[in-house]
């Protein structure tokens, strides 16, 4: 995953598996990316950190009592 906003992240964006791209990106950028969150203002890259990187995370990892974990 990368999160860009301007015309300089298009190709950074295009080679990764999920682009993600902030509210108030450049037009092009919001065109190919596969996701769009929130501003810079309003925390998108929170926003991009929690819908996509957390949630794999959490989908793909048993943890165990002692806080450590265990892969699926």
């Amino acid at each position: 995953m990368a999160i860009g906003d301007g015309e300089n992240d298009i190709e950074m964006l295009e080679l990764v598996g999920w682009g993600v791209a902030m509210g108030n990106g450049a037009p092009q950028t919001l065109a190919i990316a596969d996701a769009q969150v929130a501003s810079n203002d309003d925390d998108g890259v929170v926003e991009a950190l929690e819908r996509f990187l957390l949630t794999w995370w959490k989908n793909d990892h048993i943890f165990a009592y002692n806080y450590s974990y265990v892969s699926k």
